[in-house]
């Protein structure tokens, strides 16, 4: 079995694991992005990289699978993705919420919609004060 470089590792502290890590990004939004199929709130951190939290509804999808393979396709891409984009000056927390409009979106069409909405995330972030 092959492991992954360590670059490319999801480390349990890339990841928002309490409510009160989810509600300290929820009370302090600095930058949001919007989306039809997914929205993403973020906020700075005082971490040493940035971290992912996910919002998959139950009702939006209601079988397990779905909200499972969802999840894995958020968490693949935003591990690529800040893989490639680690020059960002500062680390921040970002919550991903799913909305319904996701049943409609195919299984190949999902990475290349949450790489266009993690660029468009990254230039709201660089417009950001410091």
């Amino acid at each position: 079995m092959t492991t992954a470089p360590p670059s490319f590792c999801f480390r349990k502290s890339a990841r928002l694991l309490t409510a009160r890590q989810f509600q300290r990004v929820f009370d302090h939004v600095d930058c949001k992005q919007g989306g039809k199929y997914f929205t993403l709130l973020s906020a700075s951190n005082q971490h040493h990289c940035s971290r992912l939290g996910l919002v998959v509804a139950k009702r939006h999808l209601p079988r397990a699978v779905e909200r499972n393979k969802t999840k894995r396709k958020i968490r693949e891409s935003f591990r690529i993705w800040s893989a490639e984009n680690n020059a960002l000056e500062d680390s921040f927390d970002v919550v991903v919420l799913v909305k319904p409009a996701i049943r409609q979106l195919g299984d190949n069409k999902t990475h290349a919609e949450l790489m266009q909405q993690w660029q468009k995330l990254k230039q709201k972030r660089l417009k950001l004060p410091l």
